[in-house]
């Protein structure tokens, strides 16, 4: 279903802050037991770390939480915060109308959502910043927008696939990411295969059944030089379809969906040797690349491999979980939320664990966050 084209305006700018502990933790407490308290995003920005949740925006000073922000009261969720290094601000979005806000460290200001038509399916999707050294980019219902601070709006860009997953920056140049091919199309030739008696088909089947991640086809990343646009050649051993993304000036590394860790630049997209499977990855301002790694912990990248920085500081068994990790040269935020799965009965469950830890060097420190249960 079509909604109506719209551009759309986010008001009022300036979020009300709660501040006493008492206020906070009502808040947390008054979310509806169906969707008790989650995490979904973490950024570091002049010096504190923001982190997002369906209670409002976070304000963590330390290991303390100063301030809970909420731009709306009726319904409070807001998705990222994302660092904009182009512009020096900080940016989030409120849920319930898409409307977009961005901080420069003293206010708050609303920015225009850019005119187009959007169907709830867009909605639902989401959109997301993506922020490189010069520019900034808004990415969502299969188009890209780069946004112009000095008119505060935003203007849609061509790209080369659609609809378009993704932008991946690379020294501020943009490689577009479209969607991976429907899964139920590939299945549906593999049947055809093993129908017409090939037994090669039938054993390549057999493991797409114990791994169903392998029905993931790889997503087609472009490159666009003058008005030649190419495909990058995707040299890793599994479909390439990017889940988290950390960039660096003369590359990309991303945490795919089926948890490895791939090196992306204009020429090729190469696997990348790592301890584990990957949950979530970051990048400081310096390139320095850090990443969690299930059950195992927090690891940094150097020309000699990974290196561990912090062990799992929950342990091993976490059961289903979001995870979200930010660096700010020695200083790391990792963040994990529950996620919601359907029991044998067919009851909505969330598994146990939302935590959020701060630290430098090799340590975690738990910050504490006013009605979360430790």
């Amino acid at each position: 279903m079509l909604l109506p084209a719209m551009a759309l305006v986010a008001a009022p700018a300036e979020p009300v802050a709660l501040s006493t502990w008492k206020d906070m933790e009502q808040a947390v407490k008054q979310l509806p037991t169906y969707a008790p308290l989650s995490f979904s995003g973490v950024a570091f920005f002049h010096g504190k770390l923001y982190v997002s949740s369906n209670a409002g925006l976070w304000v963590i000073s330390g290991t303390t939480a100063e301030a809970l922000l909420r731009f709306r009261t009726d319904d409070a969720v807001v998705e990222g915060p994302w660092l904009d290094r182009a512009n020096d601000c900080l940016w989030i979005q409120q849920a319930a109308d898409i409307g977009l806000f961005r901080f420069d460290g003293r206010r708050w200001e609303s920015v225009d959502f850019p005119q187009t038509q959007l169907t709830r399916g867009d909605v639902l999707n989401g959109f997301r910043i993506i922020a490189g050294r010069r520019s900034t980019w808004l990415i969502g219902a299969g188009k890209a927008w780069r946004f112009n601070p000095s008119q505060h709006s935003w203007t849609m860009e061509s790209v080369p696939v659609s609809p378009l997953s993704t932008v991946i920056l690379i020294d501020d140049l943009p490689l577009f990411v479209g969607l991976s091919p429907r899964s139920n199309t590939v299945l549906e030739q593999y049947i055809k295969r093993v129908d017409a008696g090939d037994t090669k088909a039938k054993a390549e089947l057999e493991a797409l059944v114990r791994d169903p991640l392998l029905l993931q086809q790889p997503a087609p990343v472009y490159v666009v030089s003058g008005k030649a646009t190419s495909q990058v050649p995707d040299r890793t051993s599994k479909p390439f379809v990017p889940a988290k993304v950390a960039s660096t000036i003369d590359s990309a590394y991303v945490c795919t969906r089926h948890g490895d860790v791939a090196r992306v630049t204009r020429a090729e997209i190469a696997s990348v040797e790592a301890p584990g499977q990957c949950e979530a990855i970051a990048a400081d301002s310096k390139g320095t690349i850090a990443a969690s790694f299930a059950r195992l912990g927090l690891y940094e990248l150097s020309n000699h491999g990974w290196s561990m920085r912090v062990p799992a500081p929950l342990g091993r068994d976490l059961g289903p979980h979001y995870t979200y990790l930010a660096k700010d040269g020695d200083r790391m935020a990792y963040a994990i939320s529950r996620k919601a799965s359907l029991s044998r009965t067919e009851q909505i469950i969330h598994s146990r664990t939302t935590a959020l830890f701060v630290g430098q060097k090799s340590q975690l420190v738990p910050v504490h966050i006013p009605g979360l249960s430790p």
